[in-house]
């Protein structure tokens, strides 16, 4: 697990591998409860050629994840998700957790609030791929996306 965090006004990356040329993913999940955050984040990644999808909550990500997984699914299964650690409802870290209870390794990137242990203890023991805290750059959070290994489907 790699943990980006703002310091002194420059972002740096914390345990970050070696780079690895893999490809980018195609569809990129976002969950963010906070809607101007969420459309900047998904802005940036469309303008790197990724489709993104949107939704605002937990129980959409859930939702979304479940119909794209299903047997003849109507929408695109995503490459990678990257998702607010605490929302309202459904949590972005309990979605992990399903996922990795469903044996799925599709990658995901945790949105984290700043300072919040908890969060980065629970994602790095689910095996989210980064924990970014807030606030952060749009475009550092991009250069995690593009860095980030996508599991073949």
């Amino acid at each position: 697990m790699h943990v980006l965090s703002w310091s002194d006004g420059v972002a740096c990356a914390v345990g970050m591998r070696q780079a690895v040329m893999a490809p980018e993913p195609e569809t990129v999940l976002v969950a963010e409860d906070d809607d101007e955050l969420r459309e900047r984040i998904a802005a940036d990644l469309r303008s790197q050629g990724l489709r993104v999808v949107e939704v605002e909550d937990g129980l959409e990500l859930e939702d979304y994840l479940t119909d794209s997984f299903a047997p003849g699914a109507r929408v695109a299964r995503p490459d990678l998700v990257v998702s607010e650690a605490r929302m309202p409802g459904v949590s972005g870290l309990t979605v992990l957790r399903h996922l990795r209870e469903g044996a799925s390794a599709l990658p995901f990137i945790v949105l984290s609030p700043e300072g919040d242990a908890d969060s980065f203890e629970e994602a790095e023991t689910l095996g989210a791929e980064y924990v970014v805290e807030k606030p952060f750059a749009v475009e550092d959070l991009r250069l995690v996306v593009l860095d980030t290994e996508v599991a073949s489907r």
